[in-house]
């Protein structure tokens, strides 16, 4: 199939057009994304972390400080005494 001179500068035209609105798109949608903020922690607080899709809760095994250290995950129900009262401090 061949173009004429006409059908090739009306594809680049159309190129153009498409390029040019995902630029401007990309710009509106990062100038309004809002801004992110940091949630202030309490120290004297505990918390429990939960992983939304299983609902268990995760534990640092043997309180391990290290980095590599293993990472258990317990059925909030059914936490072992260690955890509850390491939660309770």
């Amino acid at each position: 199939m061949r173009t004429t001179p006409g059908t090739a500068a009306r594809r680049r035209w159309q190129a153009s057009v498409v390029a040019l609105s995902v630029v401007v798109t990309g710009i509106v949608a990062l100038a309004a994304a809002p801004t992110a903020t940091a949630a202030s922690i309490d120290t004297s607080a505990s918390y429990v972390l939960v992983n939304r899709g299983s609902g268990k809760a995760m534990d640092v095994y043997n309180l391990a400080m290290n980095d590599g250290a293993r990472i258990a995950q317990w059925s909030r129900k059914r936490l072992p005494a260690a955890v509850a009262v390491r939660q309770l401090r």
